[in-house]
């Protein structure tokens, strides 16, 4: 559900969508895929047994391109600073956001997120370049 969630905010995200178009998937990419993409799937989920609505996720936010010849990682780069700039926001600075499905009556309210990790691979099976974002978000079910 939150997967889907995250999906709809990047594709109402023009920074996003002008490098990567709607090419962001829940759990896979198609085979064979169009590049840039972007990838989403859980990484853990933490109830909160205190306040039962309350909730803790990790999502990963899987950024791809191809490296080209000669190899540049500045596509894959991008991609992966405009869903840092969505989901990325210091404390300091946070304004609470309503995340909504589109199938479902469900809504969340956001009440932080964070990105970690962001390091550069090259996955070694399809050769594509990798940017693995760490999204930690904290909400409240409404």
């Amino acid at each position: 559900m939150i997967t889907g969630m995250i999906r709809s905010k990047l594709l109402a995200t023009s920074a996003v969508t002008d490098i990567v178009s709607t090419r962001i998937y829940v759990d896979d990419i198609p085979d064979p895929a169009t590049l840039p993409a972007i990838s989403i799937s859980k990484a853990s989920f933490v109830p909160n047994k205190e306040v039962g609505k309350k909730k803790f996720e990790r999502i990963l936010v899987s950024c791809w391109a191809e490296p080209g010849n000669p190899k540049n990682p500045a596509v894959v780069e991008s991609v992966a600073a405009a869903v840092r700039a969505v989901f990325d926001i210091p404390r300091c600075n946070f304004a609470p956001y309503r995340l909504t499905s589109s199938v479902s009556a469900t809504a969340y309210d956001v009440t932080s997120s964070h990105c970690r990790g962001g390091f550069r691979l090259i996955d070694p099976t399809t050769g594509w370049y990798h940017i693995p974002v760490d999204l930690e978000i904290d909400y409240n079910e409404v």
